[in-house]
């Protein structure tokens, strides 16, 4: 079936046909050949995202990300960088990447998932096909993207996933005890700064996991020597799989 996703894109499958397929764990697997960008935007048809209509009413109302006119009249969302104006297939990870981080993890069977700085939940709707015992909390700031993702996960019956309010760079935000992080370059180096440096609190004296994901945690966890990369099992060009204790 997961080689039919272009078919099921044309066909808009119904919502017991989709909970039917999340319960298939290889659903989010790319096939071969295929495009990971095309793969995901037909995903998001299929599982009843409506994305683009989203981040069209943001840009109407806040700055793009590329804008650096002083004198505009629109403003960044509540100040912070949120990316507003990136194309939706760029703005997040593709689902076969976050399958594929998963398949690493799969012995370990996590049992809570946290997603800091989450977008529209994607990683909650692999979490939740591959280990649907699990739990998945995902941090975001932008609130139209979190209730779209919500909206999907009631509809998808998916209790055990739920979208949070955060502003990820206020001190006053401090991330749950997890099995797994995902963290992909969400705001500014110093906000990533804190968040591992939270990390390291919350889960002092148990293990916990990292997938970090983009070019400015990279360099950035070279200084935290606590996050040890369980390479050379998992390491690729912009993203790494890091256990802490």
């Amino acid at each position: 079936m997961r080689g039919d996703y272009e078919e099921l894109a044309k066909h808009r499958p119904s919502q017991n046909q989709i909970i039917q397929l999340l319960k298939q764990p290889d659903f989010f697997r790319l096939p071969r050949g295929a495009s990971s960008r095309n793969q995901s935007k037909r995903l998001d048809k299929i599982l009843g995202f409506k994305i683009s209509k989203v981040e069209q009413k943001l840009l109407k109302k806040y700055k793009a990300y590329y804008s650096f006119d002083q004198s505009c009249r629109k403003q960044k969302y509540q100040g912070c960088e949120t990316w507003i104006g990136l194309h939706p297939q760029v703005l997040q990870t593709p689902y076969n990447e976050i399958f594929d981080f998963f398949e690493i993890l799969r012995v370990h069977n996590p049992k809570s998932i946290v997603d800091i700085g989450a977008g529209y939940g994607r990683v909650g709707l692999v979490m939740a096909s591959m280990f649907p015992e699990a739990t998945f909390s995902g941090y975001e700031i932008v609130e139209k993207r979190l209730e779209e993702g919500n909206r999907i996960f009631e509809r998808l019956e998916l209790e055990q996933c739920q979208m949070h309010y955060a502003d990820l760079s206020k001190e006053s935000f401090t991330p749950p005890q997890a099995d797994v992080y995902f963290i992909y370059d969400f705001s500014d180096p110093l906000d990533i700064r804190k968040i591992l440096r939270q990390l390291r609190s919350v889960n002092e004296n148990r293990k916990a996991f990292v997938i970090a994901k983009g070019e400015f945690i990279q360099p950035i966890l070279k200084k935290y020597p606590e996050f040890k990369s369980i390479v050379p099992l998992a390491k690729g060009k912009s993203w790494d799989i890091l256990q802490l204790n």
